[in-house]
């Protein structure tokens, strides 16, 4: 995010908000798309009329559910970071070993060498797809009846975001969002009250509902497209809202798409270079 914050009365946060400093312009609007603006507290209902007496996010994660999920994210990273230096050893050693035997150092030596220069590279890729990415444009929900979460605001922007629906384009899928949308993990890990690795929303009763009953994984992955919002399951099997897989896609290169809870690929290129390198 590029400006987090949170609310001053009960922390909800972070808040990407989008727009200039004045929360009371376009609140409770309803662009011409169809997209509520809500610029009060998600959990109660905080309102102040300028962004500037939201205090900015602490970096803590205020519900247990957030907690839970940043502490999965953190020891996957550290197994895709053990896997990744353990191939930096591993093979160039059998490579020394293998040419130890055969009376073919210097040629081992020299393939050791190149396993090791791309795998740098890669990996510095990796490093940096992961640690700093670009920041995303926040989800947008279609207004509704209830609590709907809206376009947020941040400071310094020149013009309100909610004042030109222009501002909120259709999301276009890329080559690795249609590789996304068209994989069939073997199972979908979406259950009664799991939330989205992204966003941190809970997933509707229709989505558990529907994995729950479909009589295939196959079945269930073209329903939880046609919801709303439409939902993607990724080869790895863990679920996204579309929005928030596209936000993941623009985060990364196309060869470092990765699920952002189990850091998986989600691509069949990734997962080469992946087997290869990390």
């Amino acid at each position: 995010m590029a400006d987090p914050r949170q609310c001053g009365r009960c922390g909800f946060g972070p808040v990407d908000h989008q727009g200039c400093d004045s929360l009371s312009t376009h609140h409770n609007e309803t662009t011409s798309r169809g997209f509520r603006i809500q610029n009060d507290c998600l959990r109660c209902g905080w309102f102040v009329y300028s962004l500037r007496e939201w205090p900015r996010w602490d970096g803590e994660l205020h519900t247990e559910q957030g907690r839970a999920l940043y502490r999965q994210r953190t020891w996957c990273e550290v197994v895709v970071t053990i896997k990744a230096s353990s191939k930096a050893l591993v093979v160039p050693y059998t490579l020394l070993l293998l040419g130890d035997r055969l009376w073919l150092p210097n040629l081992a030596a020299l393939l050791a060498c190149s396993y090791l220069i791309p795998w740098c590279i890669e990996n510095a890729q990796l490093f940096k797809s992961l640690a700093s990415p670009p920041c995303a444009p926040p989800r947008r929900i279609r207004a509704r009846a209830g609590p709907a979460r809206g376009a947020e605001f941040s400071p310094g922007a020149a013009d309100c975001g909610g004042a030109r629906p222009a501002e909120l384009p259709e999301i276009g899928r890329s080559e690795a969002l249609e590789v996304m949308m068209a994989s069939t993990p073997d199972v979908i890990f979406l259950n009664s009250g799991a939330i989205c690795s992204v966003c941190l929303d809970e997933f509707s009763e229709d989505a558990a509902r529907l994995v729950t009953e479909s009589s295939s994984v196959e079945i269930a992955c073209k329903g939880l497209q046609v919801l709303d919002p439409s939902i993607v399951a990724l080869r790895c099997g863990h679920p996204l809202h579309v929005e928030c897989a596209t936000a993941a896609v623009s985060a990364s290169s196309s060869r470092h798409v990765r699920c952002p809870l189990c850091r998986q690929p989600v691509t069949l290129a990734g997962e080469a270079t992946a087997n290869m390198f990390s």
